[in-house]
């Protein structure tokens, strides 16, 4: 708001306190080194400072120093940040003066306000002393005038907290210090009605009159006075009498002494009105072809008209009216002149005030269609085109060519003007003549690339999953194929491929040779092996395409957390739901899991909170939202068996709302507002917190007209509930909405916004006042013997418009020239001829009131586009492990198909990603215009001397056929097993053991003649989701894919989470979880076998849920321990056995010594000494390896070829060190932007020069000369 704006602006503060540091001759070291820009002697400098003022407990020196000192090396070493600031906390302990620990945690801890006022109370006593030079920001505090009254670093602490509430207790009764709080709270308190914030300064000011701090709210009132005065454009006497109380307000404030006049010595607001009040200024405008001449408190001005240099006429100005502050206007004729560019200047004495008045009656556009260059010229205020002109074509500058042309529409630029237009290195411009009248320089693009389409060949690769472990194998499969994929695309047949592993330090791990089948496809396997870096692995067809992949050690979840989103409306103040479903990829209850919910404002804890896991799996709690800001829920959940994984969901809860308007039968229409082609009007309101998120709130709506009479009444409908209006007619309404809610406390939030409707009935031909331009297209897609339509319409004047149709390479197929009367609509009509191509595209242009307008859209014919077949006939989506199970799928007979099947967990550590070819349909380029538009308008440029100018104050349901009895068999879960293991009502408990994460991977299938695919797989033991994915492609690359899951999974569950190893004699305890899907408990033995040693518990597990328990594991002796849990029952069973390796209870050690043999000392005598030292393992076994100086730094200086940072030093010293080791490097142009125009570098592109650094440069480039390389001269 501007009033709260004048009100800091009139605050000013007092000169600068004494810094108070007591070590002036080691503070001077420290400004020398700064001065030389030299960080490594700033750091050494203020470490001295930081030892001493430790030392002698000085806290200004030491705080000073210690942030300095992290700003200084970090300018040199910025990697080093975090380990700097952490130092600072450390030695900011160690200080131990509690105003300095308050001033870190807020300055660079940046604690909650809430942990600062938390460490003021606990530290309350130690803060009683006075360090008024760490007083920070207490310059902001009266303007500074208070400073001397804060009497210890426990107040200065409040107040830089803004505790006014606090400080309004304690300095209750207390002058000046209860009025300054009262102030300090006016100034940062926001009023919706400045009415109260009036009120507030008068009660403040009377509550102290006869005080000397009255003077501040009463200048404040002043302030307030000037700004109504100005809003309501008083005349000068009011202005006058502001002055005088503006005057006697100043004296009443020199004349106080002492405290009284310390308290006010820097409040300025009095002086600056007055110097406001009388300040003395000059404009000068064009307006309506009058020369408009604008006084402040000056009688007399000279006013002169100049072409450049040369003065056309002067004019000797009086100011009749003479008024105080008040803006006087005298207007003078503007005699004619010829179009161009011209100065008025208006001075007086010391003042004065310079307009650029520009005259441009022409319009001119240029456009680049198969023609060439063409160009068009209308009128600049009524767009009616001209039918003759002269071009000039300037190249940087000068005039090269001209010629004189008969206008029609966009006008080929003849031969001799384009010929100059294939220097594609010049910059041109085009400025056209007629009369005395021309058009203001349009800026040419010399060059023209037609649209070329993309055709080369291409590669594609698919994987069967998209994360390994080591020592995994991996799968793929790769089609190669080229072609123009706006035409048609081919497989390349017979092609030579060589693919490669790639690990993540680029190293190709192995190469594969392979050649593609008819259908353009390779397939082939690479085992990742051990012992290489994880990370972002690659799979690279050479030359042809690369596909990424994650190489890790990494245990796949069992369970995923679905956030739910905020189903209300929350404003600040409202306990805020977080709450969530956990799914288990198995399909069993994780009902015993235990969930810990963590909230933070930022990094400020709101909510801690343990919660258990209900039989839906479900978990939900709420935290106290007491202040606006972005709330964080990480939650952390903990599976039964020990499996842990983390999620975070973030929600912004703020104190307002928002509402939106949408038109859902909008038409696809350019026009400044919403167009409808209807009399009926579809409408959503949408109502909004302060996070974008939707409120279930009702919306109030009514109909307008512009003017705001109503059309249709209010209503009031749902957030986000379609319903519909009918208009009365053609014409232009507003539609109005608003919401509101009620807050806890009583205080109403409300929002309300409005979105104007263009109803453009079919057939209608009048365009209501105010639409301003419509264009309005047909349908897009054209039937065979249709037509290309458009309506074109405007209400701001008559519309001169050209119409074009484009085809291929911006080849003009039809012109047509189109008068719109105004207030009218037109229709635009083309035959979409035989001969045309797929597509076409429509663009519509012209002039009016000086700005140009352009529509553009694209018509293509309709056509039948051939989408390849792909769809499961037959699929099982509930299955046992260690089956086989088969499936079906029906495509065009002449596809390849490729079939994979993967754990789904899988895609949370690496997504597996196939990509689909899409065919584009043909598209018409876009063919842009140009325009320079006339114009005839001043604009105040220069303000000279002591005048300041005027105040600115779910998932998709399967299309399957299938036969009757698989429907049948799908209706009973857990039947469709081909080959079923023995569970339930069995002797023995089958044991899962075998848990691969990918089942299979297909890669080259072929359908029947009827299409259809027939493929099996065995399922692994792992109880798990698993997606199921076919992609099929034919020889002309139509290509699709259908994705679906399967439950792997049993009636009972039992879960083991393994350690990675154990070391022999370790002791733990084995957590062994069983769960059931059953609708009724289920009776049975838990046992675990480790070994050769048998532990079981009889244990009951709910309906739908689980039990864990917990057995005693001894590793021994070392090799491996195998781990077998079972749960048997009368009718479900279940076990896993689990491998964990034993290591020997031993730890190797590894002892190395080093020296340097120096010439002429004795090695032997230098090995024996060596030998000496080992004292953990014989000397004698320890191998001995020699190497030279000259060895090691050739081994080391690679490892600096990166730049350990983007400074002009790092980049230097790789650069310099790449070419010692003779590596290329791409750095030099790097460092070369860092150099200015004086030649100097600085320390990053953009910062000043250097001394220091530019003079370390040249020694590296002198260097790097002297030794025979080429580098750049730097005289």
């Amino acid at each position: 708001m501007t009033w709260l704006l004048a009100i800091l602006a009139g605050v000013v503060t007092l000169g600068a306190q004494e810094s108070g540091r007591q070590l002036t001759s080691l503070w001077k070291e420290y400004e020398k080194a700064h001065k030389a820009d030299r960080p490594q002697k700033e750091a050494a400098a203020l470490s001295k400072i930081k030892e001493e003022a430790v030392k002698q407990h000085l806290p200004v020196d030491f705080y000073d120093a210690a942030t300095l000192y992290v700003y200084a090396v970090q300018r040199r070493d910025w990697k080093q940040r975090e380990t700097l600031q952490h130092q600072l906390e450390e030695d900011v302990k160690a200080f131990d003066e509690p105003l300095v620990t308050f001033l870190w945690m807020k300055e660079w801890k940046y604690s909650s306000p809430e942990d600062l006022l938390t460490f003021v109370e606990v530290h309350s006593k130690a803060l009683e002393a006075n360090h008024k030079d760490l007083h920070h920001g207490a310059q902001n505090i009266l303007g500074g005038c208070f400073v001397d009254f804060i009497g210890t670093d426990r107040e200065y602490a409040l107040w830089a907290l803004e505790e006014y509430d606090i400080l309004e207790k304690e300095y209750k009764g207390v002058y000046p210090h209860e009025a300054v709080v009262a102030y300090e709270r006016i100034v940062r308190q926001f009023f919706e009605d400045r009415s109260e914030a009036r009120k507030a300064w008068e009660e403040l000011a009377g509550k102290y009159a006869g005080r000397a701090f009255s003077v501040w709210p009463r200048a404040q009132l002043l302030q307030f006075r000037m700004e109504e005065l100005e809003k309501d454009k008083a005349g000068s006497d009011a202005f006058r009498a502001l002055y005088e109380e503006a005057s006697a307000l100043e004296k009443e404030r020199v004349a106080y002494t002492g405290a009284e006049g310390k308290l006010v010595a820097g409040c300025k607001l009095p002086s600056s009105l007055m110097g406001a009040l009388k300040e003395k200024w000059l404009r000068v405008a064009v307006h309506d072809g009058k020369v408009q001449v604008m006084f402040q408190n000056l009688d007399k001005a000279t006013v002169t008209l100049r072409e450049g240099k040369k003065t056309l006429q002067a004019w000797k100005v009086e100011n009749p009216a003479r008024s105080f502050h008040v803006e006087d206007t005298v207007s003078l004729p503007l005699p004619v002149l010829p179009d161009g560019e011209y100065s008025l200047e208006v001075h007086e004495a010391f003042t004065g005030n310079e307009t650029m008045y520009e005259q441009y009656t022409l319009s001119v556009a240029s456009r680049k269609d198969s023609r060439g260059h063409c160009v068009y010229v209308a009128d600049f205020e009524t767009g009616v085109p001209l039918r003759s002109a002269t071009v000039a074509l300037l190249k940087n500058g000068k005039e090269i060519a001209s010629a004189s042309l008969k206008l029609d529409g966009f006008t080929p630029l003849p031969e001799s003007v384009q010929k100059h237009l294939k220097d594609t290195r010049a910059n041109f411009q085009l400025v056209v003549k007629a009369g005395n009248r021309r058009s203001r320089p349009l800026y040419l693009s010399s060059g023209y690339s037609p649209k070329t389409y993309d055709s080369h060949v291409r590669c594609n690769i698919y994987k069967d999953r998209g994360a390994y472990n080591p020592g995994d194998t991996l799968q793929f499969k790769a089609i190669v194929f080229d072609g123009d994929p706006v035409r048609s695309l081919q497989v390349v047949k017979g092609r030579k491929v060589e693919v490669r592993l790639h690990d993540a330090e680029d190293n190709v791990v192995e190469t594969l040779h392979l050649t593609t089948n008819a259908w353009g496809s390779v397939s082939g396997r690479f085992v990742i092996p051990e012992g290489h870096r994880g990370g972002r692995w690659e799979l690279e067809a050479v030359g042809l395409g690369a596909g990424g992949f994650r190489v890790d050690e990494f245990v796949l979840p069992t369970f995923d957390l679905t956030f739910d989103a905020l189903d209300g409306f929350y404003l600040v103040g409202a306990d805020v739901p977080v709450s969530g479903k956990l799914v288990s990829y198995s399909g069993h209850s994780l009902s015993g899991a235990r969930v810990h919910v963590s909230v933070k404002r930022y990094g400020t804890s709101v909510l801690e909170q343990d919660l258990p896991v209900g039989a839906d799996n479900r978990f939900e709690t709420a935290f106290p939202a007491m202040k606006a800001g972005y709330y964080v829920a990480d939650v952390t959940v903990t599976e039964a068996s020990g499996e842990m994984h983390s999620f975070r969901e973030g929600w912004y809860i703020g104190e307002n709302l928002s509402v939106d308007v949408r038109v859902r039968n909008a038409a696809d229409a350019d026009c400044r507002w919403e167009v409808v082609a209807s009399r009926t009007l579809e409408l959503e309101l949408h109502a909004k917190d302060a996070g974008g998120n939707a409120a279930a709130l009702p919306v109030c709506y009514e109909l307008t007209t512009p003017d705001g009479e109503v059309v249709l009444a209010g209503g009031e409908v749902a957030s986000a509930q379609p319903f519909s209006l009918e208009l009365p007619g053609d014409g232009l309404y507003v539609v109005r909405a608003s919401v509101s809610v009620r807050k806890a406390g009583g205080e109403t939030v409300s929002a309300e916004t409005k979105t104007s409707v263009l109803s453009v009935l079919p057939g209608s031909r009048v365009l209501s006042a105010g639409a301003g331009g419509v264009f309005l297209p047909g349908p897009l897609q054209v039937a065979a013997g249709g037509r290309i339509s458009a309506r074109l319409g405007s209400s701001e004047g008559d519309a001169w418009a050209l119409v074009t149709l484009y085809g291929d390479g911006r080849q003009v197929l039809e012109n047509k020239a189109v008068h719109v009367a105004n207030g009218t609509l037109e229709d635009i009509r083309f035959a979409y001829k035989d001969s045309y191509p797929e597509a076409v595209r429509l663009q519509v242009f012209y002039f009016i009131h000086g700005k140009s307008v352009s529509y553009e859209r694209e018509f293509r014919r309709e056509k039948d586009k051939y989408t390849l077949p792909l769809q499961f006939t037959r699929f099982t989506d509930k299955a046992y492990p260690g089956a086989r199970y088969t499936f079906t799928v029906k495509t065009a007979p002449e596809a390849e198909v490729l079939v994979a099947a993967w754990d789904k967990s899988m895609d949370a550590v690496g997504p597996n990603d196939w990509p689909l070819v899409n065919l584009r349909d043909f598209s018409v380029e876009s063919v842009s215009v140009a325009a320079a538009c006339g114009r005839v308008a001043g604009n105040d440029r220069i303000v000279i001397g002591y005048g300041r100018g005027p105040s600115l104050l779910s998932k998709a349901s399967r299309n399957m056929a299938v036969a009757e009895d698989l429907i049948m068999e799908e209706a009973v879960p857990f039947q469709l097993v081909e080959e079923k293991p023995g569970f339930g009502g069995v002797s023995a408990v089958p044991i899962r053991e075998e848990f691969a994460s990918a089942l299979t991977f297909q890669p080259q299938l072929y359908p029947g003649k009827d299409g259809t695919v027939e493929f099996g797989f065995r399922t692994s033991d792992k109880l798990s989701t698993y997606y199921i994915r076919v992609y099929a492609h034919d020889q002309a690359m139509h290509n699709a894919m259908v994705t679906d899951e399967m439950v792997v999974s049993l009636p009972v569950k039992v879960s083991l989470m393994e350690p990675r190893y154990l070391y022999e004699g370790d002791r733990y305890e084995a957590a062994v979880t069983v769960s059931s899907v059953a609708d009724a408990p289920v009776s049975g033995v838990l046992s675990l076998m480790a070994g050769d040693k048998v532990r079981q518990v009889r244990v009951e597990v709910p309906a739908g849920g689980t039990v864990t328990e917990y057995f005693p594991v001894e590793a021994s002796p070392a090799g491996e321990l195998v781990l077998t849990a079972s749960f048997r029952a009368a009718d479900f069973s279940d076990a896993v056995r689990v491998t964990v390796p034993v290591y020997p209870a031993a730890q190797q050690l590894t002892e190395a010594h080093s020296a340097v043999l120096l010439p002429g000392m004795d090695r032997e005598a230098l090995l024996a000494e060596l030998r000496s030292r080992f004292v953990n393992v014989p000397a004698s076994e320890a191998s001995l390896r020699e190497i030279s100086v000259k060895e090691m730094v050739e081994a080391a200086l690679p490892s600096h070829v990166e730049p350990a940072g983007n400074d002009v030093l790092s980049l230097s010293e790789a650069w310099y060190v790449a070419h010692l080791c003779h590596l290329e490097s791409d750095l030099l142009e790097k460092i070369l932007s860092c150099r200015n125009a004086d030649g100097g570098f600085g320390w990053f592109e953009g910062m000043t020069s250097s001394p220091v650094i530019t003079a370390v440069l040249l020694e590296r480039f002198a260097r790097l000369r002297d030794r025979g390389f080429e580098v750049p001269d730097m005289t």
